[in-house]
């Protein structure tokens, strides 16, 4: 499975499930979210100034904090809400 660019790990896909994260979460969180690179991996954050405008004010505070970690070769390893942000 493919989101934009990035290649969805089964793992990845394993714990979004698990942790009721949608691919439209995983998308948004990669269009808008911060980026921030750490050990060698990009993290890319929805922090609360990240959430456009447009979105509704339900799924906004469903996506804050989602974060999507990718390899260096663009691979999805993981997703999950982040709550000490």
């Amino acid at each position: 499975m493919k989101i934009n660019d990035f290649l969805v790990s089964s793992h990845a896909q394993y714990r979004a499930n698990q942790r009721a994260i949608t691919m439209d979460m995983i998308r948004d969180t990669l269009n808008f979210g911060t980026l921030v690179h750490r050990e060698g991996k990009k993290f890319y954050i929805m922090f609360e100034n990240s959430i456009p405008d447009h979105l509704n004010a339900r799924y906004a505070s469903k996506i804050l904090n989602t974060t999507v970690v990718v390899s260096s070769s663009n691979k999805i390893i993981t997703v999950y809400i982040c709550k000490n942000t």
